[in-house]
């Protein structure tokens, strides 16, 4: 949780500049300040608790969860636009890592007999994550996944126009990196590699 969410909800106020405006004394932030850590270390408890449980903290089937998670959710990931970004919603049923485990874990380990390192791959990209839509395969897959809900208008360092369908055909054609892209499209960066890209809604 970060220091402006939980100045939002502890003051009740809509958006942080109501927060900003608010007068202050010095006792008021200090006890503010202190029940915020005390939040933080409430959260790192039961974080480390249920690390504890399933003991797959840090183990790669665990960060696939979380990055597939981020996905959804964290429009700070480079993945995001693809996914949470194109208001598709997250498999409520795996925000806890039990259920997502308890759906893929065997698939997972199956599919590391035939592949050094499968991905989560969506079967329909426009629907949620779930047992039923999801497989593991390679890498390449899961880029192609990580398509716009539109095409994709390329501009070259020399002003070349592209269009492409998905990330991936992109990356492929034009040595490009799928983070790269996403944060041009998603407004972070301006270019990547002297390129840009923007949502092309007339070619879908």
């Amino acid at each position: 949780m970060t220091i402006q969410k939980f100045l939002l909800d502890y003051t009740s106020s809509s958006s942080f500049d109501q927060v900003v405006g608010l007068s202050w004394t010095t006792a008021e932030v200090l006890d503010v300040l202190r029940l915020y850590k005390e939040e933080l270390d409430k959260r790192s408890k039961v974080y480390s608790q249920n690390s504890k449980k399933h003991g797959m903290a840090g183990q790669k089937f665990y960060n696939k969860w979380i990055n597939l998670k981020r996905s959804y959710l964290a429009k700070s990931c480079s993945a995001y636009p693809s996914f949470g970004g194109r208001g598709i919603e997250f498999n409520p049923e795996w925000l806890d890592f039990m259920c997502f485990k308890k759906d893929m874990y065997d698939s997972y380990l199956k599919a590391c007999e035939a592949k050094e390192d499968p991905h989560v791959c969506l079967k329909d990209p426009a629907k949620s994550p779930s047992v039923e839509n999801c497989h593991w395969g390679e890498l390449s897959e899961r880029l192609t996944n990580s398509r716009s809900a539109s095409g994709i208008k390329a501009t070259s360092p020399a002003g070349e126009v592209f269009y492409h369908k998905s990330v991936a055909e992109l990356m492929k054609k034009h040595n490009l990196s799928h983070s790269g892209i996403s944060q041009v499209i998603s407004g972070k960066n301006s270019n990547h590699k002297g390129w840009k890209f923007e949502k092309d809604n007339s070619r879908t």
